[in-house]
């Protein structure tokens, strides 16, 4: 009589299961797509039960809801090796034991291992920049193409998504761009360290100092415009022989809350997928001046920045722009908070792969 009970409430009051979620990444280390995977993880726990699998033990874990199950496989890591074969294992050891309902897969290491591990239907894979494969390394491309089909595909910008089709990749290709939680609203209680509060006007880059992100020309443009400060807030400190106007603050806690303190975001780089640090830039309504690659253009057409060539001058000339023109500061500025408000919030970002997830797991 219990279940025939329950049977009737169900369909009475179209009470609805929990699903539960694996969310898999290769490093638990702090990045871009760790930062996706903790917001979207943390936000669909609300009302699911949620499974966070990673290698490590980086901060990421610490920024989890502790209603959220943390996995860590400590053989899991970025490169190739035969540790492989453990961490397969466990893949297949850990769907067995939990049975999920949705495995959502993120960044090419896992997306290769994990689209092996798990049952097609399942399974979802994010890909946080395609250009990482298609262009930097090329080589994993055949693989991408037969494992294609392995999973549903998730590109987070148009970019991406439109390059997929291009290199052969077929089957199914949702797009859904990053979001973020609004800092604006929690800024008084976690603000970092006031570091930049007397330098004048400032622009501002978050990024490890990494060959792809180009540090050389964030050095070069700052040369150009000698009476602007700029700060570079990553993994280092003692660069040595910098121009006066140039500060490495190296690793700062809520490093992103720093866009409050700072005029113009700067990022210049290779290659990029959907720069978080960008929309952090956006939520706080700072205009941006970023490299014209990957999804950056299509972030960048709401006039609330500029995507400009890879070279200092470029670089120079809008950021001078934007110095010296106040009024056209002020109306990108507020299309900045604007255009976060419209495409790159949370919600909108866990209300798209919510309904991915629904959409494909009746099929």
């Amino acid at each position: 009589m219990g279940e025939i009970f329950k049977k009737i409430l169900h369909v009475t009051f179209n009470i609805t299961q929990k699903m539960r979620i694996f969310q898999v990444i290769t490093l638990s280390e702090l990045g871009g797509a760790q930062s996706v995977v903790t917001s979207l993880a943390n936000e669909i726990a609300k009302t699911d039960e949620v499974f966070v699998i990673a290698g490590g033990n980086g901060a990421m874990w610490d920024a989890l809801s502790p209603s959220i199950r943390k996995i860590s496989i400590p053989q899991l890591k970025r490169s190739i090796s035969l540790l492989d074969i453990i961490v397969w294992i466990k893949l297949v050891y850990y769907y067995i034991k939990y049975k999920p309902d949705i495995i959502n897969l993120h960044s090419s290491k896992i997306g290769l291992l994990g689209r092996l591990a798990f049952p097609r239907k399942k399974t979802f894979y994010t890909v946080h920049g395609f250009d990482s494969i298609r262009v930097a390394y090329r080589k994993f491309l055949p693989l991408e193409k037969m494992l294609s089909k392995r999973a549903h595909i998730i590109a987070v910008s148009d970019y991406d998504a439109n390059n997929i089709h291009l290199e052969g990749i077929k089957g199914d290709v949702e797009c859904i761009y990053n979001g973020i939680a609004d800092m604006t609203e929690s800024s008084k209680k976690t603000h970092t360290k006031e570091l930049l509060c007397d330098a004048g006007f400032k622009v501002l880059c978050v990024a490890r100092l990494a060959a792809p992100k180009r540090f050389d020309i964030f050095v070069e443009t700052a040369k150009l415009l000698p009476d602007i400060k700029f700060f570079w807030v990553g993994n280092q400190n003692d660069i040595e022989n910098l121009p006066e106007n140039v500060f490495c603050l190296g690793q700062v806690p809520n490093a992103a809350y720093l866009n409050t303190q700072a005029d113009v975001f700067m990022l210049s780089s290779n290659f990029e997928g959907m720069p978080i640090s960008i929309i952090e830039a956006l939520c706080c309504g700072k205009p941006v001046v970023a490299s014209a690659v990957g999804s950056i253009p299509d972030i960048l057409k709401h006039n609330n920045g500029y995507a400009v060539e890879n070279n200092p001058q470029a670089f120079a000339d809008k950021i001078k722009l934007l110095y010296t023109n106040k009024n056209l500061y002020d109306k990108m500025s507020l299309s900045a908070r604007e255009s976060y408000e419209k495409y790159f919030t949370l919600d909108i970002m866990k209300s798209h792969y919510v309904s991915v997830y629904k959409k494909y797991a009746k099929k």
